[in-house]
């Protein structure tokens, strides 16, 4: 899984990212830097980034972006059969804007076998399969 934080407009202090993952999807502890502030706690599987401050993408000193990629694992079961299961639920991101001094916070849907992001991905390999 990767995690992207972008910002385009004022910088953001205090950002975190929150998510569960589904009672079927294993945290394998895996993170990808190894030094991200990154925690899971297995009961709930709550998994928390601490991102920090995202400076705006305008700003020439800065990329205006964050990342984290971190791995799990995932066994599907009978009843998923013919589905396309989620990997992580609902994430939701907040912060702090610096200039108009309010918490913000966004909420993107949950991550499932559906790579929309990938243009060579077939919607019908997302599927659970016998």
């Amino acid at each position: 899984i990767i995690w992207t934080v972008t910002n385009s407009s004022n910088i953001v202090d205090n950002t975190k990212v929150t998510a569960t993952l589904p009672s079927y999807i294993r945290w394998v502890g895996q993170t990808n830097p190894s030094d991200a502030n990154l925690s899971f706690n297995p009961v709930g599987g709550k998994i928390v980034w601490n991102v920090g401050s995202i400076k705006p993408k305008a700003d020439v000193s800065s990329t205006g972006q964050a990342e984290v990629a971190f791995q799990v694992a995932f066994l599907p079961s009978v009843s998923q059969i013919g589905s396309a299961p989620i990997l992580v639920n609902e994430q939701i991101i907040t912060g702090f804007d610096r200039f108009t001094g309010t918490n913000i916070t966004n909420t993107k849907k949950e991550l499932t076998t559906r790579l929309f992001t990938d243009p060579n991905f077939a919607p019908t390999n997302a599927n659970v399969v016998e």
